[in-house]
């Protein structure tokens, strides 16, 4: 019982110290941002409030098309926080493809209010997906054939959004969507990233089952609400909280909802320790992580490792304050 006390308090307390709440804005004053995505030739136009255009091509295959916005989706510039009106019409997709994208699924026309940081955080897909909802609500959105149903998947995940939403004590992940996509890596091994409204999570197809990739999961889907829920920026000198304490959490789920045994958790709890104190890296500042990341993979995990020791370490000292 205190455990799950400590591990409530300290996601609360992280969120009254990072919490931005949004600015209100008028919908009325928003800028309207009208776009047409054509079938064939596969494009999408954007047709700003002057009459200027945006064309984009991004790549489409004969089944299927699925991209991020910084892959083809046109967004005027701006700031991020910025408040747009959409107006999205799908022109000549087969009537038999499915729609799925982070405003709606199977959805012809669309109207709705974001923020321009959101719509370049989006994903667009389309096609022969299959598309499943959990018991919790996740939505999610698959093609070609997996060594394992989509329920064993949906299972997965609500078990994961359960645990989460526990701690965050907020609406949950309803309508949430996971693009689980087929990569030709090993077994087991996978990529994934947290994007508006939805995660992606990239594996392989030789995968046996989800559960494999549970780590992924539990983490991409953690990043609802560190960072995106907290409004935080994309500052990567902040990565040791936005990724590190979220991989921390991301294992406290999987141990809390019975997915991973007590074991592994401090398997994974040492492997973790020895990596940082053993790490030649380990005393860069933030900006010389930053500055070094994309080519030292050592200055890359860095902040994960230090946001993971440090959310252990304020868990181990709320355990203790509450034996006082």
């Amino acid at each position: 019982m205190r455990r799950e006390s400590c591990l409530i308090g300290l996601a609360a307390g992280v969120a009254v110290l990072f919490l931005v709440l949004p600015a209100l804005a008028d919908r009325c004053d928003a800028q309207v941002l009208r776009y047409v995505v054509r079938a064939d030739p596969f494009e999408v136009q954007l047709t700003l409030p002057d009459g200027a255009k945006q064309t984009a091509q991004p790549r489409r295959e004969a089944t299927h098309f699925y991209f991020l916005a910084e892959q083809g989706w046109p967004v005027p510039e701006g700031a991020s926080d910025k408040r747009v009106r959409c107006d999205i019409r799908w022109e000549g997709f087969p009537a038999d493809w499915r729609l799925a994208n982070s405003f709606g699924i199977d959805r012809r026309t669309q109207e709705f209010s974001t923020t321009l940081g959101e719509l370049r955080k989006a994903v667009f897909a389309g096609g022969d997906f299959r598309i499943a909802r959990s018991g919790e609500g996740l939505v999610l959105v698959t093609r070609g054939a997996w060594k394992f149903p989509d329920r064993e998947t949906t299972d997965l995940l609500d078990r994961i959004a359960q645990v989460q939403t526990d701690i965050w004590r907020d609406r949950g992940l309803s309508g949430h969507l996971v693009f689980l996509l087929a990569t030709d890596k090993a077994a087991g091994q996978w990529g994934g990233e947290a994007r508006t409204q939805a995660m992606v999570l990239e594996l392989s197809r030789d995968t046996a089952q989800p559960v494999d990739a549970a780590d992924g999961f539990a983490h991409e889907l953690f990043h609802t609400w560190n960072a995106r829920r907290l409004n935080r920026p994309a500052d990567e000198r902040l990565y040791w909280f936005t990724e590190g304490v979220t991989e921390y959490y991301g294992i406290v789920t999987l141990w809390r909802s019975g997915i991973w045994t007590f074991e592994r958790v401090l398997s994974t709890f040492n492997t973790v320790a020895r990596q940082y104190f053993g790490s030649p890296v380990r005393n860069y500042t933030a900006d010389r992580m930053v500055e070094h990341r994309k080519a030292d993979f050592n200055a890359e995990r860095l902040p994960y490792l230090q946001g993971f020791l440090l959310a252990a370490h304020w868990n181990t000292d709320g355990r203790t304050m509450d034996r006082v």
